[in-house]
């Protein structure tokens, strides 16, 4: 059964392409954002450990797991704060100075200096000591995910065209 001519036209008159078009410039505009999220936001890393004490120049020490090792450099930033959670006081920035790491110690020693002198009162320190946190890697959500999919590692190089001698690796 065909529909008279008539109602189709009506049909088509009666449609109105400006909310959906609005609808479609909304989802766009949002895609955008969340692209250009997905690109550009800091995914920030930190490697925590301990402070175990302060040198007479005021840097602090503190001790790190020897996983930790690999990615602790001098120059990095840090943050020292009390560890109890529900503490007030404000975390101090701090620079790694120095890295300390030896095969058969299971920690790390490294040194911090602060980049400005805050006090930190003395039961804060005795109840649960200070947490050193070390920014090591600053990514965004695309380079995590690539990362965790597997792209772009560095794999054994094939060849196409076999020769007598295989390559000797680097």
């Amino acid at each position: 059964m065909t529909m008279p001519f008539d109602h189709t036209v009506r049909s088509l008159r009666s449609d109105r392409e400006w909310p959906a078009a609005v609808l479609l410039v909304a989802a766009v505009l949002l895609l955008g954002l969340w692209g250009a999220w997905f690109v550009g936001a800091p995914l920030v890393r930190f490697e925590s450990g301990s402070v175990i004490g302060v040198t007479r120049s005021g840097a602090l020490i503190a001790t790190f797991p020897s996983a930790a090792q690999k990615t602790l450099q001098t120059g990095q930033l840090a943050l020292v704060r009390p560890a109890a959670p529900a503490s007030t006081t404000a975390a101090m920035p701090a620079r790694v100075s120095a890295v300390q790491a030896s095969p058969e110690e299971p920690q790390t020693l490294v040194e911090l200096q602060p980049l400005t002198m805050a006090r930190f009162d003395r039961n804060q320190e005795e109840s649960g000591g200070l947490v050193a946190e070390v920014e090591v890697e600053r990514i965004s959500p695309a380079q995590w995910i690539w990362r965790a999919s597997g792209q772009w590692i560095d794999t054994a190089s094939v060849l196409l065209r076999p020769t007598g001698n295989p390559p000797v690796p680097n």
